[in-house]
């Protein structure tokens, strides 16, 4: 069950008001050093998404977004009060048989904005925000944003970049080309259309195994 969020005014005037929406009212433009769990919860509620559990004492609190999607803000550098200096901004998976560390490394290569990463049995992706130099509200839910914008492609990828070919059902298929728009490289055909996904899995998959194309 999801806990309510807690929309008291925090210690460092994150928020001023409550929206029409329920939310709290932040200043964007607030330059901020270091943020505490409550600053934390109070920026998921402006982004209107969800507390689903948190640690006080690590300052960690697990969010849900609007389409459900789960992810982690981990304080990090804090002191005995626990105001910190920086937040780890992550989502994680669990490791499937589809998903490598090669087309984890493809996933990596073609989204800079975060980092790819395997630890145990679990994969992700995350952001790391340093606060001591200061930092806005505004840059933070940015970082936020981009974070659960680019979470589920990445593993998306990186699991299709490895088993998911799709089937021969194609106008072009087994024509000693890959005309699947998904990937890139000598081995993919020119002329390409989105029609074409997933439905040329022979070509693709010689094509992938030889080197000749990789995932965009």
């Amino acid at each position: 069950m999801i806990k309510s969020i807690s929309l008291s005014v925090l210690a460092i005037g994150l928020a001023t008001a409550v929206s029409a929406q329920g939310a709290p009212a932040i200043d964007d433009s607030k330059l901020v050093k270091s943020v505490t769990l409550a600053d934390l919860e109070v920026v998921v509620a402006s982004l209107d998404h969800a507390v689903v559990d948190r640690d006080a004492d690590n300052v960690f609190i697990i969010a849900e977004d609007e389409d459900g999607q789960k992810y982690v803000l981990d304080g990090t550098a804090c002191n005995e009060l626990g105001a910190c200096q920086g937040i780890n901004m992550f989502m994680s998976y669990d490791l499937t048989d589809t998903i490598s560390l090669e087309s984890l490394n493809t996933a990596s290569l073609s989204y800079a904005a975060v980092s790819v990463w395997q630890s145990g049995q679990s994969v992700g992706v995350s952001r790391y925000v340093i606060l001591d130099g200061g930092m806005t509200i505004a840059n933070i839910k940015a970082n936020i944003d981009t974070l659960t914008a680019l979470g589920g492609k990445v593993m998306m990828m990186a699991d299709k970049a490895h088993d998911d070919f799709g089937d021969d059902s194609g106008e072009y298929a087994n024509d000693g080309t890959c005309d699947d728009v998904r990937f890139t490289g000598e081995g993919r055909s020119i002329l390409l259309t989105d029609s074409h996904i997933r439905k040329d899995a022979s070509d693709c998959r010689a094509a992938y195994d030889a080197g000749t194309i990789t995932v965009k």
